[in-house]
């Protein structure tokens, strides 16, 4: 298909009454599924690599992803922008039909992007807001130049930050790719994405997949893959034939001031109308954290990988390892 799905016909037929109580769930979630008639799903194992640039170029290599159904024309988010030329940027040079909208919460950095991406701003939207489950205000945690979290650490600062969510943001609107990088509050965003997901107007998904971060925020790697399986996701390590399937080099300080190495990587995960992987994907998921993570805690001796995937209370300490 040529252009993304316009909805504006379907609200014509909505009453004054909320249009997500009035079956407009079921019209679109139809929609969707005329628009991809004809495509084929692509097989999560011929879009590995490193960044979410190269999940755009090969999703739009038809060698690797024969019958896809790419959109010339769609809207993406980058969850989380990077203040120097990184996603967005690379997205826009790609497709020169695509448009972004942008997240960022720190002003400072909202200014460096808005800067960086300047040359795109006729297919650029910034929002200067953390994105969560719920709109209004939070305290976000800064951890370093560009990072930091609405989940709770303990670091030097932190500062209150208006918050959006992306139902709100997104309304109607059809999403091609959506990358989150919001160090460990990942779900929270996409708990503030009820509608998107629930009407299946959310096509892939690039996010980053940190376990540990995800324990501090009162959740799990297993319950992170549950959510998105549960909204008709598969997903694949994105990293896992590269140099570097897991990252092991975050510090992540624990509630007793100590910090524990952490391991982390990348996921992509595509709609099931648009993705294929093994059925076993999220075992395969949480077997490689295990490999990775245990051998940093706890001496890799006394900790489950049941414990690891599952419970968000669990404290995995490091080894000699200090601020």
């Amino acid at each position: 298909f040529a252009q993304p799905l316009d909805l504006s016909i379907y609200l014509s037929i909505c009453c004054t009454q909320n249009p997500l109580q009035n079956g407009m769930g079921d019209v679109l979630a139809t929609a969707k599924a005329s628009m991809f008639a004809g495509c084929k799903p692509c097989d999560l194992k011929q879009i590995g690599g490193l960044n979410s640039a190269m999940f755009v170029r090969k999703v739009s290599d038809s060698a690797r992803c024969p019958e896809s159904c790419v959109p010339s024309h769609a809207v993406t988010i980058d969850g989380g922008t990077s203040f120097e030329p990184g996603d967005a940027f690379s997205w826009l040079q790609i497709q020169k039909n695509w448009h972004v909208k942008a997240f960022e919460p720190l002003p400072r950095n909202c200014r460096l992007a808005q800067k960086y991406l300047a040359s795109f701003r006729n297919r650029t939207d910034f929002v200067c807001k953390a994105l969560g489950s719920t709109a209004g205000n939070a305290s976000f945690h800064v951890d370093g130049e560009q990072g930091g979290s609405l989940i709770f650490r303990p670091t030097n600062s932190s500062l209150l930050v208006p918050v959006t969510t992306l139902d709100v943001e997104v309304g109607f609107k059809e999403v091609f790719l959506l990358k989150l990088d919001l160090q460990g509050s990942e779900l929270l965003a996409l708990r503030g994405a009820t509608h998107l997901l629930r009407d299946n107007r959310l096509s892939w998904l690039f996010t980053e997949f940190s376990p540990t971060l995800l324990q501090n925020g009162g959740t799990s790697a297993a319950h992170f893959l549950r959510f998105l399986k549960g909204h008709g996701f598969v997903c694949r390590n994105f990293r896992e034939n590269t140099y570097r399937p897991w990252w092991c080099n975050e510090a992540v300080m624990q509630s007793d001031g100590r910090t524990m190495q952490a391991c982390w990587t990348d996921l992509i995960c595509g709609h099931k109308s648009v993705a294929v992987t093994s059925v076993d994907w999220e075992q395969n998921i949480l077997s490689q954290y295990c490999r990775h993570q245990s051998p940093f805690c706890k001496n890799g001796k006394d900790i489950s990988c049941f414990d690891l995937h599952n419970n968000p209370t669990m404290t995995c300490k490091g080894i000699g390892y200090h601020w």
